[in-house]
Order: C-alpha cells, then structure tokens, then sequence
C-alpha cells in the first residue's frame, strides 16, 4: 500500500526486502535475491565481478567498506523501471545485520529509464547512501523510545509515544519528498 500510495505522488524510493523476495521464473533460473546474492561471482576484493566497492561515511565521520550489485535479474535492472541493490559488507557470507537487499524506482544514471523519468538518476553510491538513512532514522526513533522509558512518569499521565512517532514520520517524509519539491519548500518566501 505504501508503495503504491509513493508511486501515485510520483516520488521516489528505496525499499529494504527480505532475501526471500523471489518473482515469478522458469524451473532452475534464480528467483530470489538471495539466490541472486549467493550466486554471485565474488573471488576476493581485488578480483569482485560485478560487487561494486562503497565508501559508506557515518555521522561521527568514521568509514566502513561495504559491497553494492546492481542486480538484474526477474523483474529488476538497470534499464527497469525498478532496480535491485544488494548490499553487505562481506559479499561471501551475506551477514544478516549487515546486508540489505533493496528495490528503487531511481533510476541508473545513463540509462534509458533516467532519460525517461521525473525523477533524480541515483548511482549505486547514492541508493546505499538512502538506505543508510532510514537505518539512521530507525536507530533515532529507538533510541527515542529507549529515552521516553527512562522517564518516570505514570502510566495514566503518558501520551503514548506521540513525539517518537510524530518525529520518525517527518524524517519519513522528508526523504520521501522529490529533490524538486524541497527545494520550492525551501525558497518559498
């Protein structure tokens, strides 16, 4: 519902799957991103096939190396009008806590879908970028939870979570706006 609901708006997004996610295909042709994933023709980080290396920065400006493919595969690819990312840091373990296996509506820059679209090209950089954000704001909106317990305030006189949930809608939001709408939001008057 929420895709359809971002897709009516027209924006773009990015969208964290399970490795389980599979479309429909023949009998012994791949058809999950896990299968995808495990597949994949890593040798080592200096011989990665199609692993594509991404400097991920983090807020207190430290780095950490992680792995993108640009999967194309069913009914995802480059010149798709959605596109599959699989990212880890060890493309030959896949560890759960740190592999995210993503869909977008961005299209690759170059391709026939960026000529076509209203919307920002995204490179492989900028899709984990995104992802990033929203593991960013899902850390934020627990740690506002993990503050609000602290409190000790009765039960009958709390107001729920309001301003946890109120806060991690508007950073929802905010990444869900077109580049082109915040920037009339913010040269408005």
């Amino acid at each position: 519902m929420l895709k359809l609901t971002v897709l009516a708006l027209g924006l773009g997004y990015v969208l964290a799957l399970k490795p389980s996610h599979d479309w429909w295909h023949a009998e012994a042709t791949l058809g999950s991103l896990g299968e995808v994933a495990q597949a994949a023709d890593w040798k080592s980080a200096e011989q990665p096939g199609q692993w594509v290396k991404v400097e991920r920065m983090f807020r207190d400006g430290s780095k950490q190396t992680w792995w993108a493919w640009e999967v194309q595969a069913g009914p995802y690819g480059p010149d798709k009008t959605e596109r599959a990312v699989i990212a880890t840091t060890d493309p030959v373990t896949l560890p759960d806590t740190s592999t995210g296996y993503l869909v977008t509506n961005l299209p690759a820059p170059g391709s026939p879908a960026a000529q076509q679209s209203s919307l920002v090209a995204a490179s492989l950089e900028e899709v984990i970028r995104l992802y990033g954000l929203r593991m960013w704001i899902e850390q934020s909106r627990h740690s506002g939870q993990r503050d609000l317990r602290m409190v000790a305030v009765p039960s009958s006189k709390r107001s729920s979570h309001a301003t946890t949930l109120a806060t991690g809608l508007l950073c929802l939001l905010l990444l869900l706006v077109s580049p082109q709408s915040l920037s009339r939001l913010l040269s408005f008057g």
